[in-house]
């Protein structure tokens, strides 16, 4: 599980974060493997307060061998 804590003195509802794979994955050219839109994380009031933490559950295929 990777925990993530974002914090913003300017938040809004169209804030999101992303976890990319592979990790020299150029952002601009693929889609992220998970994703959460920040003010929709259960108990943040990100909108309001600016700060939300989200878990992603990331798994690694390649150590499953």
């Amino acid at each position: 599980m990777v925990l993530v804590t974002v914090t913003s003195t300017t938040p809004g509802t169209n804030h999101w974060v992303g976890a990319y794979s592979p990790p020299n994955a150029a952002v601009n050219e693929t889609a992220p493997v998970k994703y959460a839109i920040l003010h929709r994380v259960d108990g943040s009031n990100y909108a309001k307060t600016g700060k939300a933490t989200v878990s992603f559950f990331l798994f690694s295929y390649g150590q499953l061998e």
